[in-house]
């Protein structure tokens, strides 16, 4: 009874479920004075599939026996009665499936004991198994006391893995909270970086905009204020490029299309591109196409994949002082299957350094602080190439050594194109025809607007234009004019 009290005291106190396995085990094989004995405890609750742990025997050398396999039979098995086992006259039908417990740890066994371990739903959570040399070594009375011990061990056991799962849950929200904390963190200062980005080309073009009103600025001068502020507009609707693009592929309002493309033309095309740059600076581009022919005509959204390899090319050149950029692309095909294609960027460039390899896609963080300041930009491309390779089921990957130039990977799944439907599409395309007269009607409330695109409709060839700075005042003039195109601001306020 001291220790059978001693051993319900211990079972009460503890909290960890595997410290209390082994102390239950331990203590209720002395209390039964058993040679052996061994705890098996159901960790799942499906009834068909027995996932479980062993307490009191060496787990790597345990296989539940065959009739045990599942919780179903081992409830069949048990019943709600413990059984008692005198020699071969016992009562339990599988028997013999319970020597592999215990046959290994005793010379002879002559009596066995198997006690079920019910949960207060009463379900059968495990089963207590002891087994000794003597022949009726097991009582009655210590199958009453050792049920006990069951029924306590089942409740502590629930309780030990509540009080688990309620530690890993603060385990959880902790971590949770320190990843919103961080990720807040992260945006304030993207916030802080975006409001410098903004307003210095605002404030250059704002600048330059005074002067040029002022009218005292005339030739080579006025010229290089032109440069200066197309500079800063293109600067500026880049940053507004990259902040729509993190806005729209978070809400979802993404789609990608299914175009038929050869990628030896996309990869020159975007080279050709970005060839003007890496002149300036001095540095050599080269593209090593590594492909059979037949297999670089996929299924592809020809724009975000162009958008992937500019962000990725235009990276390399910027943070590349001097040395080259190379381009390569090779592709794995098999009939019936998608084609494997990888596309690595390496260059010579200032690298990345080790422990912010990993963060190197994160939105709203760039590689060093220092960087923005040096190079400019969001800190954002990376972070859309990523979601962009993600939303096409490919994957991007960078090897970098600091000081010494970094490496981008990128893998694409892309189902195969026949060659003839290619050539068809970029047949297809629309070239550019004679200028069509047309008249038309351009309505926008904000008047800077309609200058801009008024220019630009007389700069296509297009001279016949109304214009009207409201909604309603265009419902009038469609009225009353059959215009041929009306090109209208999404948003007018009447």
């Amino acid at each position: 009874l001291e220790q059978l009290n001693a051993l319900m005291l211990t079972m009460t106190a503890t909290l960890e479920r595997d410290t209390l396995a082994k102390i239950a085990i331990k203590q209720a094989t002395k209390l039964a004075q058993a040679a052996g004995g061994v705890f098996v405890y159901f960790t799942n609750q499906d009834m068909h599939l027995a996932r479980y742990e062993v307490y009191g025997v060496d787990e790597d050398s345990f296989v539940l026996p065959a009739g045990l396999e599942t919780r179903q039979s081992l409830d069949i098995c048990f019943g709600e009665k413990p059984y008692l086992l005198a020699g071969h006259s016992g009562v339990l039908k599988n028997k013999k499936a319970i020597l592999p417990f215990l046959n290994g740890n005793i010379g002879t066994v002559n009596s066995y004991l198997a006690i079920p371990v019910t949960a207060r739903s009463g379900k059968i959570q495990g089963a207590l198994f002891f087994a000794d040399e003597k022949v009726d070594a097991f009582s009655e009375r210590i199958a009453q006391l050792l049920e006990g011990v069951a029924a306590q061990l089942s409740i502590s056991m629930e309780n030990a893995s509540l009080y688990n799962e309620i530690t890993l849950n603060e385990e959880r929200y902790r971590t949770l909270a320190e990843e919103a904390e961080a990720a807040n963190i992260a945006k304030s200062e993207f916030l802080a970086k975006m409001s410098h980005e903004i307003r210095t080309p605002m404030n250059v073009i704002t600048g330059l905009t005074d002067i040029l009103v002022e009218g005292k600025m005339k030739g080579e001068k006025k010229d290089k204020i032109v440069t200066a502020m197309k500079t800063s507009t293109r600067q500026l609707m880049e940053l507004i490029n990259d902040v729509l693009d993190v806005t729209k592929i978070e809400s979802r309002n993404f789609h990608l299309h299914e175009d038929k493309i050869y990628l030896r033309n996309v990869l020159q095309d975007v080279v050709a591109l970005q060839s003007v740059e890496a002149e300036k600076k001095g540095i050599d581009l080269s593209l090593d196409y590594q492909s059979d022919p037949d297999e670089g005509y996929v299924v592809a959204d020809e724009l975000r994949v162009k958008q992937i390899l500019i962000n990725v090319i235009s990276n390399a050149i910027k943070f590349t002082r001097e040395g080259f950029v190379k381009v390569s692309c090779r592709t794995k095909y098999k009939p019936g299957q998608t084609v494997k294609v990888i596309i690595e960027v390496k260059d010579s460039g200032i690298g990345i350094k080790e422990d912010r390899l990993d963060q190197i896609f994160d939105k709203f963080i760039q590689a060093d602080n220092s960087i923005t300041r040096e190079y400019g930009g969001s800190g954002l491309g990376l972070a859309i190439c990523r979601d962009l390779v993600d939303h096409m089921g490919g994957h991007i990957s960078v090897k970098s050594k600091f000081s010494k130039g970094s490496t981008f990977r990128i893998e694409f799944a892309f189902e195969k194109a026949e060659k003839e439907t290619v050539e068809k599409a970029v047949s297809a395309k629309p070239k550019k025809k004679k200028t069509q007269k047309l008249k038309i009607l351009l309505v926008d409330d904000h008047e800077a607007n309609i200058l801009v695109a008024s220019h630009m409709l007389e700069g296509l060839g297009y001279k016949d234009i109304d214009v009207a700075l409201t909604g309603q005042k265009a419902l009038e003039m469609s009225a009353d004019e059959d215009y041929d195109l009306i090109l209208m601001d999404l948003q007018m306020p009447v």
